[in-house]
């Protein structure tokens, strides 16, 4: 039963809205995504420059939530203040 449960669920797709088409939930996602990196990493981030999250709502996103977390990653594990800034944001995009 679990088995067969399994292979419904792997076939089960779930359309997502596009980043570039949710832009003003780009900062309570990058938020979220935040406090689980500073778990995972070990950081203690307070949140993002103003201006860095206004470059996050501005970028395209061509490779939508992937490329999201990712960069958020690389931003949490390179950033050594409480705030991740804006020229490490524009380095990164």
């Amino acid at each position: 039963v679990l088995r067969h449960f399994s292979e419904r669920l792997g076939s089960l797709a779930l359309p997502l809205p596009s980043l570039r088409s949710r832009s003003d939930e780009i900062p309570s996602l990058s938020s979220l995504y935040l406090n689980s990196l500073n778990l995972e990493l070990g950081k203690q981030l307070s949140g993002f420059e103003p201006r860095a999250i206004e470059m996050l709502r501005q970028y395209p996103w061509p490779n939508n939530y992937t490329q999201f977390k990712n960069v958020l990653r690389a931003l949490a594990a390179l950033s050594d203040g409480p705030y991740i800034r804006a020229g490490t944001v524009a380095d990164m995009l």
